[in-house]
């Protein structure tokens, strides 16, 4: 009988030892699942992300888009121009009130809608530049625009006579063009 005893006290102890191994494998295995999930992601959210080649155009074509839409509701006029000013000069800081914020038709901006500012908000806030991270803007008071520099603090460049808007990004993309010319 005492025979049999120790022999289930060596049975139990092994399980209790085997046991303890297969969780620490299995811990280990859960561990390095996690790190292979997660450090990928840690180090993109880190970093600066890397541009998609079609980034840019799409947010190109999405603010133009909106751009048009704000002419189309405020009789032709352009966003960047203050309210009312026809011939006025623009600026940066009119431009993005107007796209994101409510205007009335003569563009006069409100943070809120009424009867009175029923049109917009045409962005939710001007996008970053893919290629260079920067969102801030430079208004370009005529049909010239200046050549792309990644050490200028503007990602984006704008004309309100022509109503172009450009990135403000060095380099081509994937088909060859360069990103100024998107």
């Amino acid at each position: 009988m005492r025979q049999q005893s120790k022999q289930n006290g060596g049975i139990v102890q092994g399980l209790v030892r085997a046991f303890r191994v297969s969780e620490f494998a299995i811990c280990v295995l859960v561990l390095i699942t996690l790190a292979a999930v997660l450090v990928p992601q840690l180090s993109r959210a880190s970093g600066t992300p890397a541009p998609r080649p079609d980034a840019i155009a799409d947010v190109l074509r999405y603010v133009r888009t909106q751009i048009r839409v704000y002419c189309d509701q405020h009789d032709g006029h352009s966003p960047g121009v203050g309210a009312g000013d026809v011939g006025g000069s623009a600026d940066a800081a009119t431009f993005i009130a107007q796209m994101t914020g409510y205007t009335d038709a003569q563009g006069a901006v409100s943070p809120s809608r009424s009867e009175k500012y029923k049109f917009g908000p045409y962005l939710a806030a001007l996008p970053a530049n893919p290629v260079t991270a920067r969102s801030g803007l430079l208004i370009v008071p005529g049909p010239v625009f200046p050549a792309a520099d990644d050490a200028r603090p503007y990602g984006w460049m704008y004309c309100p006579q022509t109503r172009q808007f450009v990135a403000n990004a060095e380099g081509v993309g994937p088909d060859g063009v360069p990103y100024a010319g998107y």
